[in-house]
């Protein structure tokens, strides 16, 4: 595989970090419980700058949770398939991802990843993609921050990023709260940022949709960054899950 196709395999890879698990509605918020065997299909797209060209990478990913520990600590299995990927006008012959494994806290914080594509910038970029779900009930126009400290083993930026609710939609059939989120990192020579919407499933705190807009986003075993959009979004029919659609 040519470095440009690893890289598009890798910033794919580091989308599939924001999928989560399921997660239960308590007295003091939504919390990330996931249930093992618990499987769910989403289409990515994404839209990139990539040295002055346009690529564009459409996948199929499946999510499958593979462990629920006693302490609370959610393993999630993510396979992407029917990786296509197109710089300018040429098409690009693109291998599946290696599968991506995430391990998550009960708020929904990457504990961490495993796999080939588990490198220090693949934390960063995990970062501009990040959920971390509030200690309070979720309703319209409440607003949360979350201030992530920086660990230079892991390759995680200092970073803040504001959550706020803007309402209520329906994706897929599911019934969610649809929420902004504003990501920034606040050092380096070139910080990224990311702005744009998730939706969380009101039944299981899941979030089935997100658009967001990338600047200066890192990516594996490059010195240049990238910019643009990506789409996750849970597909008509695409779970099988404990927790159901709702309504």
């Amino acid at each position: 595989m040519t470095t440009r196709l690893r890289v598009s395999s890798h910033l794919i890879a580091a989308a599939l970090t924001t999928l989560t698990g399921a997660a239960a509605v308590t007295d003091t918020g939504p919390r990330f419980i996931g249930k093992t065997g618990d499987l769910r299909r989403f289409k990515l797209t994404q839209a990139l700058k990539f040295q002055d060209q346009d690529l564009n990478v459409s996948a199929d990913v499946n999510e499958k949770v593979v462990r629920v520990d006693d302490a609370g600590l959610v393993t999630v299995q993510y396979v992407t398939l029917n990786i296509k990927a197109k710089l300018g006008a040429q098409d690009l012959p693109v291998k599946d991802s290696p599968p991506l494994t995430a391990v998550y806290r009960p708020d929904g914080a990457l504990s961490e990843l495993r796999g080939e594509n588990a490198s220090p910038t693949q934390y960063r970029l995990e970062t501009l993609t990040s959920v971390k779900l509030p200690l309070f009930a979720l309703a319209a126009d409440k607003t949360w921050t979350w201030d992530i400290s920086p660990n230079v083993k892991l390759g995680i930026q200092k970073s803040s990023i504001t959550y706020k609710v803007l309402g209520e939609e329906t994706v897929a059939g599911v019934a969610a709260w649809k929420v902004s989120r504003a990501i920034k990192e606040l050092e380096g020579d070139r910080p990224a940022s990311s702005d744009g919407t998730v939706w969380i499933g009101k039944l299981d705190g899941m979030p089935i949709k997100q658009v967001d807009t990338w600047v200066n986003a890192p990516i594996p075993g490059a010195p240049f960054t990238v910019s643009g959009t990506f789409t996750l979004e849970l597909q008509p029919s695409g779970s099988t899950t404990s927790a159901g659609q709702g309504a």
